[in-house]
Formats: structure tokens, sequence, C-alpha cells
């Protein structure tokens, strides 16, 4: 056997093998979880847990739960959680672990409930392609969008692949002002993946003034406060009755977070060849990058063999 046909073995093989190391994520998530889960919101047996963080002036931090199970019929059993906390943390998705509520120190309440497709948390949560968004007290039904980027750090091959991500369809002036508002879709709705709610908190003995030009409307929407989900969209006064919301109103903005940490349906749209090239640069570098490179200068050691 000659040098020039183990040389050009030699090289293809590493070529080869660079690839399937870059491919690897991809396709075991495709082969693995993608194609033996479900895709549909409204199926029996979805099932979807957000958790989210809540400041309140007389309880300091809460971490609020809801656990959503598809019944049928357009029907969510929802059971809701609220916990005390002094450092809250709520991981995405994307974590490794189902366990990714951190902080939660004594729960204070539970509440179940089933709520219909009309209902503003489900609403909010699973939406046809339009979401509501509020600026103070003004609000605006919004299309939901694909958001570009190069690259996402959504990209986990363990739980959601590396899904499209969706946002609201802002004039471009407002960005700036946005709050996240992200969904991934499924085949029949899209589900939030982070959702930043923005309520209002009253004046403390003048410590927050309103921004000069907080009442001027750009697209409907009035700048100077930032743009996001409001309360009434979360249920959490339905839910949590005992608590006294007074402490909302229209002066200040407080923001909280509301986020998907763990659902058994995977996302129906999913960008596989931007999955690839992430695992290529990234994901999987450098050790792809060196097997190529190997498998390239065997090619051309027989390219000069030949000679």
């Amino acid at each position: 056997m000659g040098k020039k046909h183990v040389y050009t073995v030699a090289g293809v093989i590493l070529l080869a093998l660079g690839l399937a190391v870059a491919a690897y994520p991809t396709a075991s998530y495709y082969f693995g979880s993608y194609t033996k889960s479900q895709h549909s919101v409204f199926k029996k047996g979805s099932t979807f847990e957000y958790a989210g963080t809540l400041v309140t002036p007389k309880y300091g931090i809460l971490i609020y739960v809801y656990n959503l199970t598809y019944i049928g019929s357009g029907r969510f059993k929802v059971n809701a959680s609220l916990y005390s906390s002094k450092n809250a943390t709520v991981f995405f998705i994307a974590s490794s672990k189902r366990n990714r509520i951190v902080g939660a120190e004594k729960l204070l309440t539970t509440e179940s409930r089933v709520l219909g497709r009309t209902d503003p948390l489900i609403q909010t949560l699973f939406p046809k392609g339009s979401i509501s968004v509020s600026s103070g007290n003004t609000s605006r039904q919004l299309k939901l969008a694909v958001r570009r980027l190069p690259f996402s750090f959504d990209f986990a091959p363990w739980s959601v692949g590396f899904p499209r991500i969706y946002t609201v369809n802002l004039p471009r002036q407002l960005w700036s002002y946005l709050r996240p508002v992200n969904y991934y879709r499924g085949n029949d709705r899209y589900f939030a993946r982070n959702l930043e709610v923005v309520m209002t908190e009253t004046k403390v003995k003048g410590q927050y003034n309103i921004p000069p030009n907080s009442m001027r409307k750009v697209g409907g929407l009035i700048v100077g406060y930032p743009i996001g989900i409001n309360l009434t969209q979360t249920d959490l006064p339905v839910f949590f009755p005992d608590i006294n919301w007074s402490f909302i109103n229209a002066n200040f903005p407080v923001i909280t977070h509301l986020i998907l940490v763990y659902t058994n349906i995977q996302p129906a749209y999913q960008d596989w060849w931007g999955e690839f090239k992430y695992s290529f640069v990234q994901y999987s570098a450098p050790v792809d990058y060196i097997l190529i490179l190997l498998g390239i200068v065997f090619l051309i050691l027989a390219g000069r063999a030949g000679k």
C-alpha cells in the first residue's frame, strides 16, 4: 500500500470525523429528543413549568411558580405556588437539570384552578401569533416575529435544540424600551420562553421621579416606561388574593421575570443549519477544527506523494 493511498484514506477519515463531531449534537438531539417528543401545546399531557420573581415592599422577594398541564377541551389545570426568598434565582430551560429554581425557602400558599383558552394567563403564555404588550397605562396587540441573531444562547441539545426565538414586532424607535418578551413556537401555538412583567409602584417619599417624556407616545405606546407584559396578564392577583397589591399603581415601573423552566414538548421550529454552524464554530471547537486541519494536511501529503 503506497503512501498516497495511506495519506488519502487518513485524510478522508479525519475530515469525516471532524464533520461528525460538529454534527453530533444536532443529530443526537434530532433523533433523540426531537423526533420522540410532541410539539403541540394543546395536546393532552403537555406540561409546562414557569417560575418568576417578584419584589414587594411588604413581603420582600417572592418566587411564584405555575405548573400547567393540558387536560383537553381548551383547558389547563394550573397549580400555582408562592414562596418567600432571600436570594432568588430562576434558570432557563436550557439548564441540564430539571431543578432550576434556587432560593425558594418557605412555601406561603398554593392555589389550583382550571383555566380556559380565554384566561389572560393562558393567552399570554400560549398566544396564537400576537401578544399584548404594555407601557405605563397603554397597551398594544403586536405580532410575534423571528428574532434574528448570528448565534443563540438557546443552543441546548439536551433540552430544546436550537429553536427559533420569536419576539414582538416593535417599531425600531421603541426597541430601547423593550423588556424581554420571547417565545418558542409549537405546531399549534407559541409558548413563552421568558417574559418580563412590567408593573408599577407607588412613590416612596418622592424617591421616584417620572421621566419628563413618559407621556409621549411612539407607535401607540408611552415612551419612558419599559415595554413588557402587565400584571393582569399573569393572573397573580387572582391566584394570590391575600397579598396586598395596593403598592401597584401607575407611578413607577417595577419589572419581574417569568421564565420557562421545564416542558415536555419540544419547539417545533428549529434552525437546523444554524445549529450545525454554532456547533462547528463554538460548541465542538476546537476538536472539529483540529481533525479537519489534520485531514487537510494528510490530503496535501497525499497529493505530494503522488508526484
